[in-house]
C-alpha cells in the first residue's frame, strides 16, 4: 500500500484531522458507502501503529470484503473513491476555515439565486467581517476585493447612478493585491535565475517599480515588504535594502498569516546565506538574529505547532557555526519534540550529533549517529561524514577503515538507485580517499604531508566535502 496515492495522502493528517475526516466520511451527505469508512479506518489504524511490516493490498481486501480472491479493479475503485472524498474534505475544511472566502462565495450564491430576503443581513455581516478579519497579506486584499465586488454586483450598483458605490474600494484592493503579487513572483523569479538555464520573462516590472516609487503604495505593508524582497535580489550590493526589509519584517510579520510570514523571512535569510557564502561573515550573525526572531515570534511553527525538520536543522547549523552552544542545546530540547513524529527521532539525533561534534564530544557523536535511519539523503550523507571524521578524531582507525568501505558501498547504492548523481558521489569519494591517506601519514613526515597538500588542492578544485577539516588536519601533521 505504501506506493498508493491514498496511503501517502493520509500520512499527511495528524490525529485531530483524522478524527474530523472520519466524521466527514460518516456523513451520508458526502459519502454513502460504508466500505469507504472501513478502508479509511484500516489504513489509519495501521499508520498510527508501530508495526514495521508493510500493509498489503491483499490483506486489506480480505478485511474489507471477507473474500480471499483479490479483485484489483474493485480494490482500486475503493481507493479512488476514498481519495475523492479526502480531496473534498480538504477543500471543505479550507473554505470553512477561511471566513472571508466563505462569505463572498455565499454572497455570490445568494446573488445568483436572487434570494432577496438574505440580501440585507448578509451585506451587513460581510462588511463587518471584512473590517474585523483583515491582515496585511496580498490574499487579504484579494479577498477584500472579491467581497466588495460581490457586494457591488449584489446591490446592482450600476443601476443606482446617483448613489456613490464602493468602486474605489474595489479598485484599491485589486491594485494592492496585483502589485504585491507581481513583486512577490518577480522576486522569486530573480532568486531562481542563477539556477535555471532559461530565465523568466515577466512583463511590466520596470513600469511597476517606477509607479511604486512615485506613489504612496509603499505605505501598504505587503507592497513595501515585497518591494524590498525584490531589491535584496535585484540590487544585492545595496545593504540598506536588506536592513529595510529586516525592519519591515520586525514591525509587520505578525500581521501576515504564519506561512506567508515564514516565506518573507526566508527572503531575508537567503540574502544572509548568499552574503555569508561569499565570505561576508557578519551576515552569519544576521542570519542567527532572523532565526531567533522567527523562533521567539513562533513564526517558525505551523498552525498545529510543528517545526519543519529542515528549518530545525538550519537553525541548529547556524547556532553551532556561531558557537552559541547553550542556546543551540536549549533550542534542540525545546523544539525537538515539535518536529513531526515521522522525522522527530532522526532529526534530534542528527542535530545533537552535530552539536556534540562541534563541542568535540566525539563519543556522544557516535552514540547519536550510530542508529540514524536512512530517511533523508542529505542528512544521511552529513551524518556519515561526521561519523568518518569522528572515528579519525578518536584514533579509531580500524573501525574507520570498515566505515569508509561501508560509506563507499552506500554511495554506490544511492547512485544506482538514481537518488544521488555522479558528481555529488565523487565529492564524497574524494573526501574518503583523502581521509584514508591521512591515516597513513606520520606527523612531521615532510614529503608525505606535501604530497597530500597537493592532492587536497587538486581535489578542492574538482569539488569535495570536508575541505576545511582536511586542511586543519594536514596543518596539525606538520
Amino acid at each position: 500500500m505504501k506506493n498508493t496515492k491514498i496511503y501517502n495522502v493520509l500520512q499527511n493528517f495528524n490525529k485531530l484531522e483524522q478524527n474530523r475526516l472520519r466524521k466527514f466520511l460518516k456523513s451520508p451527505y458526502f459519502n454513502s458507502d460504508e466500505k469507504i469508512v472501513e478502508l479509511f479506518d484500516f489504513i489509519i489504524k495501521f499508520q498510527n501503529g508501530k508495526s514495521k511490516r508493510e500493509l498489503q493490498k491483499e490483506a486489506l481486501w480480505e478485511k474489507l470484503t471477507n473474500k480471499k480472491v483479490f479483485d484489483n479493479v474493485r480494490f482500486r475503485k475503493y481507493c479512488s473513491d476514498l481519495l475523492k472524498n479526502v480531496e473534498t474534505f480538504i477543500a471543505f475544511e479550507h473554505v470553512e476555515n477561511d471566513k472571508i472566502t466563505k462569505t463572498y462565495l455565499t454572497l455570490d450564491a445568494i446573488r445568483n439565486r436572487k434570494i432577496e430576503h438574505l440580501y440585507n443581513s448578509y451585506i451587513r455581516n460581510s462588511k463587518k467581517l471584512a473590517q474585523t478579519n483583515l491582515d496585511e497579506s496580498a490574499n487579504s486584499h484579494l479577498n477584500q476585493y472579491l467581497v466588495e465586488k460581490t457586494l457591488y454586483d449584489l446591490t446592482e450598483s450600476e443601476l443606482k447612478r446617483l448613489d456613490k458605490s464602493n468602486i474605489e474600494s474595489i479598485s484599491s484592493n485589486l491594485d494592492h493585491f496585483y502589485f504585491s503579487e507581481k513583486l512577490r513572483f518577480y522576486s522569486a523569479a530573480l532568486s531562481q535565475q542563477s539556477y535555471l538555464k532559461d530565465g523568466y520573462k515577466i512583463d511590466f516590472v520596470e513600469d511597476l517599480i517606477s509607479i511604486i516609487k512615485n506613489s504612496n503604495l509603499l505605505e501598504i505593508p505587503s507592497i513595501s515588504i515585497y518591494y524590498y524582497c525584490l531589491l535584496t535580489v535585484k540590487e544585492n550590493e545595496e545593504l540598506d535594502h536588506y536592513y529595510k526589509l529586516k525592519e519591515l519584517l520586525s514591525l509587520n510579520a505578525l500581521n501576515f498569516p504564519k506561512s506567508e510570514a515564514l516565506s518573507l523571512y526566508y527572503f531575508a535569510a537567503n540574502y544572509c546565506i548568499r552574503k555569508n557564502n561569499k565570505g561576508d561573515y557578519q551576515f552569519a550573525d544576521e542570519l542567527f538574529q532572523l532565526y531567533n526572531e522567527m523562533v521567539s515570534k513562533e513564526i517558525i511553527l505551523t498552525k498545529i505547532g510543528e517545526i519543519s525538520p529542515w528549518d530545525f536543522k538550519n537553525i541548529v547549523g547556524i547556532g553551532v557555526f556561531l558557537k552559541k552552544y547553550s542556546w543551540t542545546e536549549k533550542f534542540i530540547n525545546d523544539y525537538g519534540p515539535k518536529i513531526p513524529e515521522n522525522y522527530r527521532e532522526n532529526s534530534i539525533k542528527f542535530n545533537l550529533g552535530q552539536l556534540y561534534f562541534s563541542l568535540k564530544k566525539y563519543d556522544q557523536v557516535l552514540e547519536q549517529l550510530r542508529e540514524l535511519e536512512d530517511q533523508d539523503l542529505l542528512v544521511s550523507l552529513n551524518a556519515k561524514t561526521f561519523t568518518t571524521i569522528t572515528y579519525f578524531e578518536l584514533d579509531e582507525f580500524e573501525p574507520l577503515d570498515f566505515f569508509i568501505e561501508s560509506f563507499r558501498v552506500y554511495l554506490g547504492r544511492k547512485v544506482k538507485s538514481k537518488e544521488l548523481n555522479n558528481d555529488r558521489q565523487q565529492r564524497y569519494l574524494r573526501f574518503l580517499n583523502l581521509v584514508k591517506k591521512l591515516t597513513k601519514i606520520i606527523p612531521g613526515e615532510k614529503k608525505s604531508i606535501e604530497k597530500i597538500e597537493m592532492d587536497l588542492l587538486k581535489e578542492k578544485q574538482q569539488g569535495l566535502v570536508g575541505a576545511k577539516w582536511l586542511t586543519e588536519k594536514i596543518e596539525e601533521l606538520k
